[in-house]
């Protein structure tokens, strides 16, 4: 099934929802311009490589080779914008696709949470406020107490870290034209909002919960404490210091800003969005505009003052909180642990419309950005990512190869459910080669069968197997179960 890595820093798709010379700026590539590019990116092993061979989760025997170019329609994705960084400096940036640039802006999405948990702790040092001390109280009109009737501590370092018990996990946005509520209706709940109030509701089995919610609270208490607008106080602390002069939390950047035009957000059809986009009032969650190459130098300071040095635009001892693991492998605003004996930097986004994703090697001083203007891009995503690791010989799990085994295919579509549930989620059609897949009725995947009644998603190598159990069909992979309801009509 599809990976999903917008929410948090690595969950799959699956689980999600049960539970809820080249650097520098190139120009578009659009239609067969990925292959002209072909010999000036073979000095970049990296660059060739994500153009020309995407590596996907599961090969197969005698399979052509993927360029990127193949992969944006496959995934019905418009464009993608990329920006990698070796030893401490962007090696290169480069967009792909329709009417994109890589100048071209994009929403950051949940990547907002770094730089605004950079920016939030920039402050609390400047006003001498203490990270841990509890927030009650310093809320102005947003009674705390009231939505925490545990009367658990709420301090940044927990709403950062995602352990403060708060809800609303995410936010839709608004369409073009909407009024847009503050910061306080967006905590407090109103008539305006299209989410509910945060409240704290701690669950003891599992300290951390992604909430963006919680960071919704952090912004309100950085907007009360400073009396700035929040747009101003991360360009002040953050943006400016760091040099990201293509990046705002100001809702009508795009608008104003004479650079590079805007990558419009694309929805599950692949068709765009009313508008353009949505706007994202909930800045420190969601609302950043920037670039790859914007964010990777963002990601350059953030490793660089992690590692002690000074005059970056970001603090040592803020960086170092910032990456230094709370709960299940995330710092203060970014996902920060151990992955095949190395650290690792990262954090996934989704608004509407919009998907990225970025990862750093702080031992490297290596990281890439990816960002993409359309909703289906997550597996392209992964595929991008996974083909970087590769070529650049970051710490990567293994890929497979497999042989493709005919079947009679038709004998395992259907409409499944989860097992024990009535509620159709899941969809199977046969194809003459294999079975097409619709999960939820918008996340579509593909099944290649491998073996007797034994089959592989190549975009994550996740395994279905069926059997037959009481002339029920039972699908299964390593965490669920699907029953079939019906055959298809």
């Amino acid at each position: 099934m599809p990976s999903h890595t917008c929410a948090s820093h690595g969950i799959t798709a699956l689980a999600l929802l049960f539970t809820c010379a080249l650097a520098g700026c190139d120009g578009p590539v659009g239609p067969n311009g990925i292959e002209a590019r072909a010999s000036a990116a073979a000095v970049d092993p990296g660059r060739y490589a994500i153009e020309t061979g995407i590596v996907p989760a599961v090969t197969f025997v005698g399979a052509d080779a993927l360029s990127l170019e193949s992969q944006l329609a496959a995934y019905d994705v418009p464009a993608v914008s990329i920006a990698v960084v070796r030893d401490g400096e962007i090696a290169w940036a480069a967009a792909y696709g329709e009417d994109v640039d890589a100048a071209s802006l994009f929403q950051a999405a949940s990547l907002s949470k770094t730089v605004a948990a950079a920016g939030i702790l920039a402050l609390a040092r400047e006003r001498g406020f203490d990270i841990d001390a509890d927030l009650t109280g310093d809320l102005g009109a947003f009674d705390l107490a009231a939505v925490n009737p545990d009367a658990r501590p709420v301090s940044l370092r927990r709403l950062l870290s995602h352990t403060a018990g708060a809800t609303v996990q995410g936010f839709p946005g608004y369409p073009a034209g909407t009024p847009l509520p503050d910061t306080l209706e967006l905590v407090g709940g109103s008539e305006r909002t299209n989410t509910p109030a945060v409240e704290i509701s701690f669950d003891p089995d599992n300290a951390w919960r992604y909430s963006g919610g919680g960071f919704e609270i952090a912004q309100l208490w950085a907007e009360q404490a400073s009396g700035e607008d929040f747009a101003e106080l991360m360009q002040r602390l953050v943006l400016d210091p760091v040099g990201m002069p293509s990046s705002s939390f100001a809702l009508n950047w795009p608008e104003t800003f004479a650079e590079g035009g805007v990558a419009r957000a694309h929805g599950w059809d692949g068709e765009p969005i009313a508008g353009g986009w949505h706007l994202h009032p909930e800045q420190a969650a969601a609302g950043l505009w920037t670039t790859p190459s914007d964010y990777a130098r963002f990601l350059i300071a953030l490793m660089a003052a992690a590692d002690g040095q000074t005059g970056r635009g970001i603090e040592p001892g803020i960086a170092q909180m910032m990456t230094t693991a709370i709960a299940s492998d995330y710092g203060l605003g970014i996902g920060t642990g151990i992955h095949l004996g190395e650290r690792r930097l990262d954090h996934g986004g989704g608004n509407e419309g919009y998907r990225c994703q970025q990862l750093a090697l702080p031992d490297r001083g290596d990281a890439i950005v990816v960002m993409t203007n359309g909703n289906n891009a997550i597996n392209l995503i992964a595929d991008i990512n996974r083909t970087a690791e590769i070529a650049y010989d970051w710490p990567h799990n293994e890929t497979r190869t497999e042989q493709i085994s005919p079947q009679a295919l038709a004998g395992f579509a259907g409409t499944y459910t989860a097992r024990g549930e009535d509620q159709p989620i899941l969809r199977l059609e046969a194809t003459d080669a294999d079975l097409r897949g619709v999960f939820y009725g918008r996340i579509h995947f593909r099944l290649v069968p491998i073996g007797e009644a034994r089959f592989v998603d190549p975009v994550d190598a996740e395994d279905f197997r069926f059997t037959p159990e009481d002339g029920v069909m039972v699908a299964r992979t390593a965490t669920h179960e699907f029953t079939r309801l019906r055959d298809l009509e």
